[in-house]
């Protein structure tokens, strides 16, 4: 709910000024992976749960600009996943079962221009309904919630194409519409392509 409540209210705090120039549609494939344990080079993440509910996945999202100037590019970002789920219904199960899950999600995107018209870092808060066919016995199967929490990086590759790389927190649950509703965390790591379309240039004033 705080989520949607910021997404809501973002554009009233950043509508003063959109700068000429602005590439304000982008449009974007990734490919990503969620765990409650993951171990990448020096940087490790545990969860610490008692549970398994592993993820890959496919998402398209587009991305429309309502602020940018010479440091930053904010704006809205939408965004559909459909992913295929390995989990254990409890600890006490050794074999892993199959499923899979989809759903659409929107949010606010916050970039920040580490090197102009090169690098960005940016944070992307978004949630937005979800189904899982089968989940652990800690969590009702079916309709659900997706909250995701993730940091990232996109890096100008050729023209308006860009790399993008992101990792973050990502909660499944079902605001206690059904029980047990015990939730489902994940850590992700994302990977993808991210194109920008050339706008003509121009001035608005909100």
């Amino acid at each position: 709910m705080l989520i949607a409540k910021f997404i809501l209210l973002a554009p009233h705090c950043f509508s003063q000024r959109v700068s000429s120039n602005s590439e304000k549609h982008k449009i974007g494939f990734s490919i990503g992976y969620g765990d409650q344990e993951m171990n990448l080079i020096a940087l490790g993440v545990d969860l610490q749960v008692d549970y398994s509910y592993k993820v890959l996945f496919a998402q398209v999202n587009y991305i429309y600009s309502f602020f940018n100037d010479d440091i930053w590019d904010i704006g809205f970002n939408l965004q559909s996943e459909y992913g295929i789920t390995s989990y254990k219904s409890n600890s006490r199960i050794l074999i892993d079962s199959r499923s899979f899950e989809f759903g659409v999600s929107g949010g606010v995107i916050f970039s920040y221009k580490l090197s102009k018209e090169k690098l960005n870092l940016y944070l992307l808060l978004s949630a937005g309904p979800h189904y899982s066919e089968k989940s652990p016995e800690r969590q009702f199967p079916g309709f659900m919630f997706n909250n995701n929490f993730d940091i990232g990086i996109n890096y100008l590759i050729k023209d308006n194409l860009h790399f993008d790389m992101r990792t973050g927190f990502r909660h499944l649950s079902n605001a206690a519409l059904k029980y047990p509703n015990g939730g489902l965390n994940n850590w992700v790591l994302i990977l993808g392509l991210l194109y920008e379309f050339d706008d003509e240039a121009e001035d608005e004033i909100y």
